[in-house]
């Protein structure tokens, strides 16, 4: 096992290292500094290798201790006035064991997840299936033991828990992944399908998480301490754990397991390819997204020329386009619905809460920025039809292009003015319930600002679009003026996101930031995308 260890490390590191060299030789200028021949230097991989490990390491401790500060810490912090202090601690070890001992468990079983190394060893350097899948299976629960062992000692002691009770959790924990991970190979022995490509799959797994903190709201705390965390249940834990442990040495389907999870899957092709086509794979398109109903079809029928053109390709692109709308109107009905909860839980915490969301419009510029579609839509418009159109000189037309860009800009403001319009109609129901003292004068430029930050996103993706128009005919992005605006948009919706105490003017500064970024944006729409709106 050492020794197949040994070179599954030396393929992973080679691939690593080759992989941060191709990134680090796409920053603009100092990528530069790099000639292609460092692909042959063997030292040099070597210490990159070294230095990429030592740094992934540290990471892993880093990301155990963030795990258990965002999943436990934080919201025993938020909810430590609502919990009797002597509940506490069993509350905490509730969190920890639905978060870890059943998600954690069964979210990512290593023998059926796809991997670059997994194919690289398997498939391509003729490694046995089940040396390689036994070997990462013992690797990975070593390293997550060492990662997380410092922070249940540090999170115990603070606790003022007994170190080894903790020590013996993680152990348990150790135990369950087994279990879980024999699971799923059973279950594959039975369907003979890799269940977590599923989209139902994770939507299952990860809808547990609410049975980590709603009985928390509702007051119902096990004594997980004394029963869960005691002699007998570690000893089951322990006869659980020898017995998965026994089935995933002994399983015989291993080589069914890794062909079934890197079928079809060429890494080795061509790299470079795979990263440009990833980039554009959310708007591809499926055979059944071309099929229209009839009703929209004579509706599309009765435009001309680019309207005709414009609404049959929203039409067709209503899977890529649409579908994510009804997903973030399903996120705010799901945040609405659990705001209304935690606040009918929480009475004495209610007006503070409801002001707090009424002056939380930074929080909200982040929110919209991640709600809008913008972005996917210029993929789309690019990928499916400008790239092929663009090439006949009547497309590149001043007319041409200025009209398909307000065609198109109609109906992306639109798109994302719908789940701004939900979460302004949210958040004055919110408001209309449990919010007494709110002026609702000052409530109108706040969700003014919400409905043209929407707008304000609509313009931005479609002028950097239009006017930069980033993208290759070999699928590449090579305009830096594209990354520079797009990443300083993103940094101060960041930055926004971090303001711990908004100033009252600040409604008043994005309202009237975003009215002048729209009206700048469609001024140079209007000037330069006429020369700029061609294929590169």
């Amino acid at each position: 096992m050492i020794k197949t260890l040994q070179n599954i490390f030396k393929v992973s590191a080679s691939q690593t290292v080759n992989q941060f060299i191709y990134y680090f030789k796409r920053i603009p200028l100092i990528g530069k500094i790099l000639p292609d021949s460092i692909y042959q230097d063997g030292s040099l991989k070597i210490v990159l290798s070294a230095m990429i490990y030592i740094f992934v390491t540290c990471f892993i401790f880093f990301k155990k201790a963030l795990y258990l500060g965002l999943s436990i810490v934080l919201p025993m912090a938020i909810l430590h006035d609502t919990i009797p202090k002597a509940q506490q601690l069993n509350a905490g070890i509730q969190i920890f064991v639905v978060l870890s001992f059943v998600i954690g468990a069964l979210h990512n079983p290593s023998p059926l997840k796809k991997s670059m190394d997994k194919y690289s060893c398997v498939k391509l350097l003729g490694m046995r299936a089940k040396e390689y899948s036994t070997a990462i299976m013992v690797y990975e629960n070593i390293i997550f033991f060492i990662g997380f062992l410092p922070s249940i000692i540090i999170l115990s002691v603070i606790a003022k828990w007994a170190v080894y009770k903790g020590i013996a959790l993680l152990i348990m924990l150790i135990c369950a992944r087994a279990l879980g991970l024999a699971l799923h190979m059973a279950l594959f022995v039975k369907i003979k399908k890799v269940i977590i490509e599923k989209w139902w799959f994770y939507t299952v797994v990860y809808s547990l998480v609410g049975l980590a903190y709603a009985p928390l709201l509702l007051g119902y705390i096990a004594n997980w301490s004394s029963w869960f965390v005691s002699l007998p249940a570690f000893l089951i834990a322990i006869a659980f754990g020898a017995m998965s442990v026994w089935y995933l040495f002994t399983y015989r389907y291993y080589p069914d397991a890794v062909k079934l999870s890197i079928m079809g899957k060429d890494f080795a092709v061509n790299t470079k390819q795979i990263q440009k086509e990833a980039a554009f794979a959310s708007v591809k398109l499926k055979d059944s997204d071309l099929e229209i109903k009839k009703e929209s079809l004579a509706s599309i029928n009765r435009k001309k020329g680019y309207e005709y053109l414009n609404a049959l390709f929203f039409q067709r692109h209503r899977r890529l386009l649409v579908k994510p709308i009804y997903i973030r109107l399903i996120c705010i009905m799901v945040a609405f619905v659990g705001a209304c909860v935690g606040l009918f839980f929480l009475p004495d915490e209610r007006a503070t809460l409801v002001n707090q969301i009424a002056s939380s419009l930074n929080i909200f510029v982040f929110i919209m920025y991640c709600a809008s579609t913008g972005d996917k839509t210029a993929k789309a418009l690019f990928y499916n039809c400008d790239i092929s159109l663009l090439r006949y000189g009547f497309y590149r037309e001043r007319t041409v292009i200025l009209k398909n860009f307000w065609i198109r800009l109609k109906k992306c403001i639109w798109y994302n003015l719908i789940p701004a319009i939900a979460i302004c109609v949210a958040l004055q129901l919110l408001f209309m319930a449990w919010g007494n003292g709110i002026d609702y004068s000052m409530m109108v430029p706040f969700y003014f600002s919400i409905l043209f930050l929407s707008v304000f996103f609509s313009v931005h993706h479609l002028f950097l679009y239009y006017v930069f128009q980033p993208y290759t005919t070999e699928l590449d992005v090579k305009n830096p003026f594209f990354k520079l605006i797009n990443g300083v948009v993103y940094v101060a919706c960041y930055i926004c996101l971090q303001i711990d105490s908004v100033p009252t003017f600040f409604v008043w500064g994005v309202l009237i930031a975003t009215v002048l970024y729209i009206m700048v944006a469609l001024f140079l729409v209007n000037k330069y995308a006429p020369k700029m709106f061609r294929v590169k």
